[in-house]
Order: C-alpha cells, then structure tokens, then sequence
C-alpha cells in the first residue's frame, strides 16, 4: 500500500495536483448547479404533487435539498473513501453559514442593519445548540477515556490487523494506531431523534406560537392578515419577514447605479454565476416614464417562481424581470432591459392588481385562470403601479388604507403567443385571452439554461462558458428538467433519481481530490474538510443570501442559514454514522455496532467553538433587539478568518485511521 500512495504521490507533485484543483472545482461547481437548477425544484414538485404541508417540506424534504452537497460528501467520504473528509466538511460549513452567509445578508440588506425575528431566530439558534450538545455527547467516547471503546477497538484490531494492545504500558504494538472516537449506533440514533423533533416543530411552529405567543407578527400585521385572507398562501415566509427590512424611500433619497452596490459587490459578481450577476449589480430602483403623465411605466419587479415555492432563500426563488405597462400592449415582461430578450406579454384586460402586503411590497397580478406573485424593489415603484392602473381604469380602482385592488386595464387586443422557450413571436391569435393569459402565467418561469451562452460582454463568463461545455451538456441531457416543456409531475421521479447518481458521482470526485491535495500538502482530510471542503460546498448560498437581503428577505436568509447547520449536523452527520455502524462495519461481534475510523480531538473543540458562538449570536441580538448591523458583518468576517488560522495551524495532522 505504501508503494501505491508514493507513486500517487510522484503523479501528484510532477504537476497532477494542477489536474487535482480543476477537477476539485468542476467538482463544487457541478453539486452546486445540480443542488439548486434540478434537485430543489424536482423536490419542490414533489412535496406539491404528494400535498405535504409547506412548513413540513420547508423542514424536510428542501433542508436535504438545499444541503445535500454537504451530506453527499458526508456519505462518500464516510462509506467510499473511508477519511473524516465529511466530518470535517460539516463543521466547517456549520461555521462558513454562520458567520460568512450572516455577514453577506446584513451587508446587502436594505438600510443600514438587518431585523431579525426573534421568534423565528430563536427557534434556529436552540435546535442548533442542542444539535450541538447532542454531537459532543455522541462523540464522549473515546479508546483514550472510555473503557468499552477501548475493549471494542482491542476486539476490531486483533481479530481483523493482528495489532495487540500492551496493557503495561496502555500503548498499541502499531505506531501508526491513535486514539478514535467510538460512535455507537445510539449516539447517533440520538441526532435523529433530535431531527425528528425539529421537523414536528417546525410543522407547528405557528400553531405554537399562537398558542404561547399571541402577539405573533400574523395578528399585529393588518397586511398579512388580509394577504392570507385573499387566500395568497403562496407568499405567506415573505409576509412574515420584518417590514423594516423592505426598502420603504422615495426614489429621490436612494443612490442610483452600480455605485449603490459598491465595489466590493464588483469583486463578488465577478465570482458570481453570469446569470446572477444582474441581481447583484442592478439598480433594481430605477424606473421609465411617469406613473402620473405618461401612457406607458417602465420598472423592475421580482416575480415568485412556483418551482422555489418551499424554498424562498434560493436566489432563483425570485427572478428579477424588467415589467413595462401600457394600456395598448399591456404587460410586457423582459429578461434583459436592454437586449429586451425572453418577453412575455400579459393581456391585462381582464387582469387585477391586488395589493397583498404593502409593508413588504407584496402584490399579485390576478387573471382570470391564474396569477403572478410579484415584489416592487421599493415603495415608490409600487405607489407609482398603482396610481398608473388608476390613472388607467378611474371607474374600476377600489382602494382602501391597506389593501387595494385595481381592476381592469383597458388594453388594446393581444394578437401575441409565446414560444415553446417563453420569445415574444407575433401574430394573429384565435384563442380566447383568458385561456392565453393561462398559458402564460404558468410558462412564464424564465429559469436561466445551463447551456445558454453568457450575454455580450462578458469575456469571463464565455471562458468560464467553454470549459464547462462538456460537464454543462452531460448534466442537461441527463436530468430532466421539472421546469422545462410542462409535464414537472410526471418528471421530479427520473430527475430525482438522476440528481442522486450525480451528487455521489461529484461528491467523490470533490471528495478524492480534496483528500489528495491534503496528502500533498501535508494536512489531515479533516482540516481540509472544515477549510476548502467547507467553503467550496457552501460559497453558493453566500450569492443567494446577498441577492435575498437586497430584495428584503435577510431575515430568511439568516434563519436559512443556522436552519441549515440544524439539518447537517442531525442528519449530515448522524444519518450517515448511524447507517455505517449496522452496514459499513464489519462485525467482530454480532452485538458491536459503531463507527471507529475518525481520529479523536478534530472535532470537539471546533463543536465547542460553535457553541460559543451561538451562545454570543443570541447575546448580542438580545442585547440589540434581534437586529444586525454592518459592524457585526465585520466581525463575522474577522472571527471566520480566525478560524481558518487555528485550524490550519493548530490542529496536527496524524497518520491515524484514515
């Protein structure tokens, strides 16, 4: 064996460990292109078609999505590369998602600080402190403190290496032995449990809230009473998010253009998915025409996607469209403003405009056999919407303080289909403009294809573009898209199925590579697992929390985030423990049921460190009405940092088990 590992070595350093970094990540990138384009959204249609309640599936079945690259690793590295790879992997995320993902929401929050609610906060924060209290427990035993543990690796190492233990001296004949943790089957049986009990209260949180908190923001939130008495369920997560987080200015207070997002908002979009990109840099405040003078409006408005319905801190969840109104034309809806590509054209003849939730800029344009769920970016551009259907319609508008409806607008005859890919293409049409409208608000998705190619402009985005072209149009024909062609009940099966062979198929190649490259450089795979493993899995939702905190939505993204660390701690890691102590072990004894291959030490005190720093997270948004400012932002940033210094410096690598 030790003559295999030099030549993988001699590869490796005459230049392998270049081929080793790409394929690394192609790797991070292709768990999180499956994770977000196909594995969520066919799990979206899944829990609609089965009828699981919203906050049972929020709770379950899109936590896995939303982590699965890192239980994936957590799965391969356990029962197919045999290193704590995994382990590593998780508890690095657990900090990355704490105190980076909170940083990147508060810094692209609407204002100045973030609110927090504290309802929602605290349920995250105590399930992940008592996630991690249950981990230090399934972790207590070790063949250094723990008698059975040691009886139980005596056992193991004499029946299957002939390694005897020399009680004298209370040392292994093997140099190469070190002391491991002993996770029995019910430790990490614990973790599942504790899981189980986060699911059940999440499916009733509200009823308990209700029950123990009556002053809930539902009954002290007028708007939201009335969204849900419109029967608009479908935005009931945004209307429960602190109205102080939607930007409430004038147009004339706010700054305009790239400048508004700074330069380091730059430097991120340049690391950033091309198709993300505008939602990072855009000025979402800017608008065309005047909403009292003129006959069409121009703005920009996010539009709910019913495919990441249960997973509103997807940073597809909400797409960003440029909207231009007029009473001869419309609703026209564009991707780009400029190149005015992917239109969809709306008949609004027949269409109302219902305020749903003004202090969250919540509204729903309602068609006869459909609706769209639409966010302004501000107060103004709705303001402005609203008085332009008025302006249009004076006999139809019926407002009131809270809730308006605006119904209809007098538009010119629709002679507009859409195309199989959502173009704009003209010409007469026979059918009946409600039954078009239809068509149109369930085609209109507008999701970004892999294999569309990087607009004009964009010289990295093209380079990025053409590497990936091969692995981009293996993993589209592959796994078919729920959002593509109609038909998403009869497809989330297959695409399911083909999104689990390519997560373990990524994840042992991230997983290989990564655990070859710390060999090279002299580090344990668990290091490499809390530092590049970590941050590779778990940099995609740094995107997804900055475009949601600019839409409003940083509370969400920040209970995503501890919501997260709550699901890969019960079940990243005690999921696959629990299956490797009855299938991945081989049974000395037919009553011997655990995991032994991770050396003691690399876990309990980072564990600690996260308790810790959950503890101070609370203090600190106790102490400051369970709102986050940027300075906090700077912190996260400093502490994450110090972190990785320890990490790499201060834990030592040992040949252990491995």
């Amino acid at each position: 064996m030790a003559d295999d590992d030099e030549g993988v070595a001699d590869w490796i350093e005459d230049g392998g460990w270049a081929l080793l970094i790409i394929g690394m990540l192609v790797a991070f990138w292709g768990l999180a292109v499956v994770c977000e384009d196909f594995f969520v959204p066919a799990l979206n249609v899944m829990c609609e078609t089965l009828k699981i309640p919203d906050d049972v599936a929020g709770a379950t079945f899109m936590a896995a999505g939303a982590s699965s690259p890192e239980m994936f690793a957590a799965f391969v590295s356990l029962f197919i590369t045999h290193s704590a790879l995994g382990a590593g992997t998780i508890i690095g995320s657990e900090i990355f998602n704490h105190l980076i993902i909170c940083a990147a929401a508060v810094f692209y929050a609407q204002g100045d600080s973030l609110q927090l609610d504290w309802r929602l906060v605290s349920r995250e924060a105590g399930f992940y402190l008592l996630a991690l209290l249950l981990l230090l427990y399934a972790l207590s035993s070790t063949s250094a403190n723990n008698q059975p543990c040691r009886n139980d690796l005596y056992a193991y190492y004499k029946e299957e290496n002939g390694f005897m233990f020399n009680h004298t001296t209370n040392e292994w004949k093997d140099p190469a032995y070190q002391d491991t943790y002993c996770i029995y089957w019910y430790q990490s049986f614990v973790l599942l449990i504790g899981y189980a009990a986060y699911a059940v209260t999440c499916a009733f949180y509200r009823k308990i809230m209700a029950a123990f908190c009556p002053a809930g923001p539902k009954e002290e939130d007028p708007a939201a009473e009335k969204a849900e008495a419109f029967d608009n369920g479908d935005v009931s997560r945004e209307s429960l998010e602190p109205s102080s987080n939607f930007r409430q200015q004038e147009k004339s207070e706010l700054p305009t253009g790239v400048a508004q997002v700074g330069t380091g908002a730059l430097l991120v979009a340049a690391f950033a998915p091309s198709h993300l990109r505008g939602k990072i840099l855009t000025d979402m405040e800017d608008t065309e025409g005047d909403a009292e003078k003129d006959t069409t409006f121009g703005c920009y408005l996010f539009k709910r996607s019913r495919y990441y319905r249960m997973y509103s801190a997807s940073s597809n969840a909400w797409r960003l469209r440029w909207c231009e109104f007029s009473a001869e034309y419309g609703l026209r809806s564009f991707h780009d403003r400029v190149q005015k590509n992917k239109v969809h054209r709306y008949d609004l003849s027949r269409a109302q405009l219902v305020v749903t939730d003004r202090a969250r800029l919540l509204f729903t344009l309602v068609f006869p056999t459909g609706k769209l769920l639409m966010q302004a970016p501000n107060s103004k551009v709705l303001t402005d919407l609203e008085l332009f259907f008025v302006r249009m319609t004076p006999e139809f508008a019926k407002t009131d303080k809270e809730h308006t409806v605006v119904s209809p607008m007098t538009a010119g005859d629709s002679e507009t289909k859409t195309t199989k890919d959502g173009d704009q293409a003209a010409g007469p049409s026979d059918v009946d403009a409600a039954e078009q409208t239809l068509d149109l608000v369930e085609d209109d998705e507008d999701h970004h294809s892999l294999i569309d190619w990087p607009k004009q402009g964009d010289p990295l985005g093209l380079i990025t573009h053409l590497i990936l072209m091969p692995f981009k149009y293996m993993i589209y024909y592959s796994i078919p898209d729920v959002r593509d062609g109609g038909n998403s009940d009869s497809k989330y099966k297959s695409s399911i199925a083909m999104c689990f062979l390519w997560l373990v198929g990524l994840s042992y190649i991230m997983a290989s590579c990564v655990e070859l490259l710390a060999d090279l450089v002299g580090v344990s795979a668990i290091v490499a697992g809390m530092t590049v493993s970590a941050a590779g899995t778990s940099f995609p939702n740094v995107f997804a929390s900055m475009i949601v905190a600019r839409q409003g939505l940083g509370n969400m993204a920040v209970s995503n985030a501890l919501g997260g660390n709550v699901f890969n701690i019960f079940m990243g890691l005690g999921l696959p423990w629990f299956l490797f102590c009855f299938f991945g072990n081989v049974e000395v004894d037919p009553h011997r049921f655990m995991y032994y291959g991770m050396a003691s030490g690399g876990i309990v005190f980072p564990a600690i460190i996260l308790i810790a720093l959950i503890v101070g997270f609370m203090l600190l948004l106790f102490f400051q009405g369970f709102r986050l400012y940027k300075r906090d932002g700077y912190v996260f940033i400093f502490l994450y940092v110090c972190f990785l210094v320890w990490v790499i410096d201060g834990i030592p690598s040992p040949p252990g088990l491995e």
